[in-house]
Formats: C-alpha cells, structure tokens, sequence
C-alpha cells in the first residue's frame, strides 16, 4: 500500500504517490473525466489513452495534500493489478471474485437483508 506506483505512468510525482494514495483520492492525479475534450468524445478510451489526459494535464496537487475523487487512480490500480497477474483486469475480477460469489451459498435470508425485504 505505502509502495510508489511504477513510473512507467509518466504522472508527476509517481516516485511519492502511492497505492494508498490512488485508493483513497489523495494522489493529486489529474481525473480524466475533467477533461472536456475527452469528454465530448463518445466511445470507449483505452487505459492508456485515459493515463495520457491525466500526463497531459500534471497533477492537481500533492500527493496527500487533498481528497479528490479521481477516475484515473482506478484505471492506474487495474493497470497495475495486471502487471503483478500478468493477465486482463477483467479476467481477474471474474476469477477472483465474480466466479467466488457464484459459488457462494447465500440464504435467502441474507439475500433479503441485502435487497431491504425483511426476511
């Protein structure tokens, strides 16, 4: 969590910022969907493609300065869960998670509690 995020991202700062800061809003990382000329542009980005708007506009402050909910620190996190899978994101979150829950046994009482029916 305290380790500095790869600095392969070409953020500033990427020596200081670190995982911790990317889960919690506090990296001072440039959000992407700021950015109005992305924004005008319907479709689906690349990861890559969202990282660049953020290198393009530097970082809003330092790095545990503020709180600011920040897309591109999600796209930085599922970048870097690949790297250490060495798979796609989206694999990942289906073995890791989705395929678990599936499997799960889940009463139809929790599942009311979740819903908000009483049970």
């Amino acid at each position: 969590m305290r380790q500095a995020i790869d600095a392969r991202f070409g953020v500033a700062k990427s020596k200081v910022i670190t995982i911790a800061h990317l889960l919690t809003h506090t990296s001072g990382i440039y959000s992407f969907q700021a950015d109005s000329g992305l924004r005008a542009k319907p479709g689906l980005k690349s990861p890559g493609e969202l990282i660049a708007v953020a290198q393009k506009h530097g970082n809003a402050f330092c790095p545990g300065e503020y709180c600011s909910y920040c897309n591109t620190g999600y796209v930085m996190l599922g970048q870097i869960i690949e790297r250490i899978e060495g798979r796609p994101f989206h694999e990942v979150v289906t073995s890791r998670i989705v395929e678990r829950l599936a499997t799960a046994d889940f009463s139809s009482e929790v599942f009311c509690v979740i819903h908000g029916w009483g049970a």
